[in-house]
């Protein structure tokens, strides 16, 4: 059996995240599936760590980047910086903390019916800047 991807989704208080509480979830979240996985058979194909929606408020250029260090550092993928459909963001914050993050960009648009104008204009917004800064391309391809 092979499973495509372990993520877990690490809670944020305050906008910010104890970095060494975070590396030992981690951790234990590996040792525990690896030992359940090599007695079963079971290859992982990525670990991942996401976060929940962003708030605006938050330091999440830094929030970011820290997760994205500390995951790394032990295998993981930092899946995502999430932002929740109807959020108001700065487009300049957005794609910086895209940008030094390392992590993938996800702008949630909920169901279709509910899509906003907002959300549309700053998702399209992300690409085009993205695209004009020639950094829409994962380089050296996506991650495994």
């Amino acid at each position: 059996m092979i499973i495509r991807a372990v993520t877990l989704f690490y809670p944020v208080e305050g906008g910010r995240v104890n970095a060494d509480e975070l590396r030992q979830e981690l951790i234990k979240l590996r040792n525990a599936i690896s030992n359940v996985s090599s007695r079963r058979g079971i290859e992982v194909r990525t670990w991942r760590v996401t976060l929940p929606f962003t708030d605006p408020s938050w330091d999440f250029e830094e929030l970011s980047t820290t997760i994205n260090r500390i995951s790394l550092d032990l295998g993981y993928i930092h899946a995502s910086l999430n932002i929740a459909m109807d959020s108001r963001f700065e487009l300049n914050r957005v794609v910086d903390a895209f940008l030094k993050s390392g992590s993938y960009l996800s702008i949630w648009v909920g169901d279709f019916k509910e899509l906003s104008g907002y959300s549309t204009e700053l998702f399209i917004n992300v690409l085009r800047r993205l695209v004009e800064l020639g950094r829409w391309l994962y380089p050296g391809g996506l991650p495994r």
